[in-house]
């Protein structure tokens, strides 16, 4: 061989490897990147939502979902966001993916059922209020999930509460007490 082929054939080994080494320094850096505009896409998101300006932040979880997160957190910001826009469907959709997770679980079903009472679709509702309440340990949700079904249909979770009490024969347990004052 001659000294021009030689250095030639470095030269490509060389070319290559910069190559190759550019390639990997591209995925290892890429998926941070990535990550790191989702987290940007996502805090955006929010502080729009707490401004008021929904469709910034709906586009903003978008962005960050297209970005490749995929968190319970941006799903039931997204489907907040959503329902706040009257696109109450879609709103559902988005709690749905995230009442996957069990830590959300419960909250994401009493904001469907929110999402499909807005729909007219009361049965939904119920359902979803109905599973919200038996999943949370919150007192504050287990409450409104009540209050909700109580809306819905008063009597459909009402149940019967007190004693009944028959006896044959003499009661020794009467209190008298005048007509003003009621017995504790």
């Amino acid at each position: 061989d001659s000294l021009a082929a030689q250095q030639y054939k470095l030269f490509m080994i060389w070319t290559y490897a910069r190559v190759i080494g550019c390639l990997l320094i591209l995925l290892t850096v890429t998926p941070h990147a990535v990550a790191g505009a989702a987290e940007e896409f996502f805090a955006h998101g929010v502080k729009a939502f707490l401004s008021g300006d929904f469709e910034v932040a709906k586009q903003s979880f978008e962005r960050a979902r297209d970005a490749g997160m995929d968190s319970s957190a941006l799903y039931y910001n997204y489907g907040s966001t959503l329902y706040k826009l009257g696109r109450y469907a879609e709103a559902q959709a988005a709690f749905a993916v995230c009442a996957r997770d069990p830590a959300w679980a419960a909250l994401a079903r009493y904001n469907m059922g929110l999402a499909a009472l807005q729909q007219g679709n009361r049965a939904e509702a119920a359902e979803n209020f109905d599973q919200a309440w038996r999943q949370t340990d919150d007192i504050k949700l287990a409450a409104l999930a009540q209050t909700m079904l109580e809306r819905i249909d008063p009597t459909a979770h009402w149940y019967p509460r007190g004693t009944f009490s028959f006896s044959l024969g003499h009661d020794s347990n009467v209190v008298l007490s005048d007509s003003t004052q009621s017995i504790p």
